[in-house]
């Protein structure tokens, strides 16, 4: 069942990401907090060769700011839970609409290579090809089913690992959940 932080407890974004971290291939810093708590920074190296078109879209929304303030609306964990992964990237407020500013969709770049392993991180899309705008998921452990397997399992386009702040993701994970009680 999906499940969502409760509105206390939505760790979020609290200043801009950046990509003036010197690093070949790039790499992104997001500074996560909860409330007025810095929880510490996340450090993504993005793979430019194997994902082009999704790291420039991802770079592209970086650049332009729009992952300031987004929450980590999504978390799901635990033993019972299908998939081990947060999401965000797309909300500001949750159970609100989408943060203004999405990009058109991009194409779908899951054939390339990279697994859904833990540290890694992929963008989200709904259940169609090429849907992908700005929100992402880490794969908090591996998820295979989420992987390439063909053209009738596209799986889900990763484009980068966390190389620094693991111990954010341990912090994350361990948000307490609840239903969304928007969703049936």
């Amino acid at each position: 069942m999906p499940t969502i932080t409760t509105p206390a407890t939505a760790p979020a974004t609290s200043k801009p990401a950046t990509t003036s971290l010197p690093a070949t291939p790039p790499r992104v810093a997001f500074d996560i907090v909860q409330g007025d708590q810095a929880w510490g920074t996340l450090v993504i190296e993005l793979e430019e060769q194997k994902a082009p078109i999704t790291v420039k879209n991802f770079l592209r929304y970086v650049d332009e700011g729009y992952y300031d303030g987004t929450l980590i609306h999504r978390i799901v964990v635990g033993e019972k839970a299908r998939l081990q992964v947060f999401q965000g990237g797309g909300y500001a407020k949750l159970n609100g609409p989408s943060k203004p500013g999405q990009h058109e969709p991009i194409q779908l770049e899951s054939d390339n290579g990279l697994k859904n392993v833990g540290g890694t991180i992929a963008m989200a899309r709904e259940a169609a090809p090429d849907t992908a705008t700005s929100e992402h998921f880490v794969n908090i452990e591996a998820n295979p089913r989420l992987d390439y397997a063909g053209p009738d399992h596209l799986g889900y386009a990763v484009f980068g690992r966390i190389v620094e702040g693991m111990n954010v993701v341990d912090k994350i994970k361990a948000v307490e959940t609840r239903a969304n009680p928007t969703q049936n």
